[in-house]
């Protein structure tokens, strides 16, 4: 539905009352890659920042969970990877926050900047040491992110792992504090590939997925007994604690999976405690 409506005039780049988020924001932060991909070819603005924080879609999209597709999307389309909102945060610091291993994983083959620091002087390790999430802390090291930087109130990502218990994550920052980036596992953002290029392949084998599971929807459909015969349904979407029900005609039910590829992104919702 949604390239009918952009070619029917709808705004790409209009924003919601609250927080200033773009069709593009919400389609990113909810994981919708096909309404990312038709948003994009419809015009939308890659660069786009929220009102409130200052984000870009990609930041978004690093901070929800499964989204490694929609990344590949954003970054095959040339969005930036090292973008920063209002306080200097970057995707890489929203994936490390959030434990995204796959996303950090793909931003660093991408040449993102693995010691960017936020408002805080915080960096991606510093963030992922103090959440608990050990194999991001891992690449995050084996990447050349400096276990010795310090935020602004003389914390390290040794001392904010420490202060959390979180012990594999102190040996990991002592172990890269004694044994510095081996020379054939170079820093990502000195060697790496462009973003888009390293996004690609990533991107394709998303798309095939999406087409097989297709294919097998279709023909489990077409071994369903009595399909005429079936009255309409209820359909409910969940959105923060709200139902949402919509009407759906099994007759059309062909056509909506043809239409599959553009759903539909109208959802307003709260920001999320990133900080």
């Amino acid at each position: 539905l949604i390239r009918p409506l952009i070619a029917a005039g709808a705004p790409v780049a209009a924003r919601t009352a609250v927080h200033g988020k773009t069709p593009l924001h919400l389609a990113a932060r909810w994981s919708h890659r096909a309404a990312v991909a038709a948003l994009i070819e419809g015009g939308a603005p890659l660069e786009a920042r929220d009102d409130r924080r200052g984000n870009t879609p990609l930041i978004e999209a690093a901070f929800g969970p499964d989204n490694l597709a929609v990344i590949a999307e954003l970054l095959a389309a040339g969005a930036q990877i090292d973008a920063a909102a209002k306080d200097g945060a970057t995707a890489l610091h929203a994936a490390g926050r959030r434990g995204h291993r796959d996303i950090v994983q793909l931003l660093l083959s991408g040449g993102t900047e693995v010691d960017a620091v936020e408002g805080e002087g915080r960096t991606a390790l510093f963030l992922a040491a103090g959440n608990g999430h050990a194999e991001v802390v891992r690449d995050l090291t084996r990447a050349g992110a400096s276990p010795e930087a310090a935020s602004r109130d003389g914390k390290t990502a040794l001392g904010r792992a420490a202060v959390g218990g979180h012990a594999a994550h102190a040996d990991a920052a002592q172990q890269q504090r004694r044994h510095r980036l081996a020379d054939d596992v170079g820093a990502a953002q000195h060697h790496g590939p462009q973003a888009g290029k390293v996004a690609e392949p990533v991107l394709e084998q998303h798309q095939a997925a999406e087409r097989r599971a297709g294919h097998q929807a279709v023909a489990a459909r077409s071994q369903e007994p009595g399909v005429d015969d079936v009255k309409a349904v209820d359909v409910f979407l969940r959105v923060d604690g709200v139902d949402h029900r919509r009407r759906v005609d099994p007759v059309r039910q062909r056509q909506l999976h043809q239409d599959a590829v553009d759903p539909v992104v109208g959802v307003e919702y709260g920001d999320e405690a990133e900080q």
